[in-house]
């Protein structure tokens, strides 16, 4: 019997996913569906009851309310899987709910991956995968990714450079004819920013507050460049000292201030990916600008400081966050862009 025929039929009964398991959301693509689910990528496990309570948004929001035996899990760090326990019970609770009509059938995933992640790093997203029910598992770099869910024509023989910030890692990818030629990661991003944030309002004011109040800050105040609608907020947390509840107002070009050290060296590594790509595909990218994706691009005014910065226009797909995702998920409706980008890169496993 034909094997292409009989997977065809597989194909027809099982959900496709496409997922972007980022450090800090996590958009999942169904074919024929489209963007289903991007939530924050946290999980919270009662230890005592040895069950998972929530995941997304919802475990997110427990952050910092929660009894000791609860632990919220943050299980990626900087693009790397360091919980890999909490990642295979996240992936397979977000399967069970995805492809609940098609449980007897694991569905074929794609996944991407930070650009040079190790071997040991990609077996451990394949086998968390495998463990969680994908019946196939293929996996392919973000910034490639991203470039095809942002519409650039990845095979044509045209340089076009992906910029790709998201809460763990900033890439840099000069992409032609389906593959990177200049790949570039710094294992700082979003995250180090809300840091920046924590530590300035210890600092600066003795006042502590949680992770969830700092992104609340550099989603509000963050900005990259000086604009003139700046604006303030007040911020509730606790004394340093005195532990008893404090406010205090604070205004956008200080937040500004802090994250320029950070900003500063993501700014370093984008000259270096360009300083790294051939003349011939950068007179490519002088024409056609650079995309900038992940969720680190909607920070205010970053697309100004990085042209400022390269003399290079930046342009911002309207879904910055799903570009991944959407990228992975175009592999499933064209056969030969699969093909062409896989290549040599492709990695399975079956679980039929």
């Amino acid at each position: 019997m034909n094997l292409s025929f009989i997977n065809d039929i597989v194909d027809f009964f099982s959900n496709n996913i496409a997922i972007d398991l980022g450090t800090a959301n996590t958009p999942i693509y169904i074919k024929g569906k489209g963007i289903k689910l991007c939530e924050p990528t946290y999980i919270a496990i009662d230890r005592q009851e040895e069950k998972i309570l929530a995941i997304g948004y919802e475990a997110k929001h427990m952050e910092g309310r929660v009894p000791p035996h609860i632990d919220i899990i943050r299980p990626l760090k900087e693009g790397v899987i360091c919980d890999f326990e909490a990642t295979t019970e996240m992936l397979s609770l977000i399967l069970r709910r995805l492809d609940r009509k098609n449980s007897l059938i694991g569905p074929k995933v794609i996944i991407g991956l930070p650009s040079r992640s190790s071997p040991v790093e990609e077996k451990a997203v394949i086998e968390a995968l495998s463990q969680s029910g994908a019946r196939e598992v293929y996996t392919l770099e973000q910034p490639l990714a991203a470039a095809i869910g942002s519409g650039l024509h990845v095979l044509d023989p045209t340089g076009n450079m992906i910029i790709d910030i998201g809460g763990g890692t900033t890439q840099i990818a000069v992409i032609s004819m389906g593959g990177s030629i200049v790949n570039e990661k710094l294992k700082v991003a979003g995250d180090r920013l809300t840091e920046k944030i924590i530590d300035f309002m210890r600092q600066q004011y003795n006042i502590a507050i949680g992770n969830n109040t700092a992104e609340e800050i550099k989603i509000f105040l963050g900005s990259a460049y000086p604009h003139p609608d700046e604006m303030s907020m007040r911020v509730k947390g606790s004394d340093v000292i005195t532990g008893l509840p404090k406010t205090v107002k604070i205004q956008e070009g200080e937040i500004r201030e802090i994250l320029s050290e950070t900003l500063r060296e993501m700014l370093d590594i984008i000259k270096i990916g360009i300083e790294k790509t051939p003349p011939d595909l950068m007179s490519d990218i002088q024409e056609h600008g650079i995309v900038l994706t992940g969720g680190s691009s909607l920070l205010k005014g970053i697309d100004k400081l990085i042209e400022e910065t390269t003399g290079l226009t930046v342009r911002i797909p309207r879904d910055p966050i799903s570009t991944v995702a959407i990228g992975l998920g175009e592999l499933f409706l064209n056969y030969e862009l699969f093909r062409q980008v896989m290549k040599e890169k492709k990695q399975i496993r079956y679980q039929i």
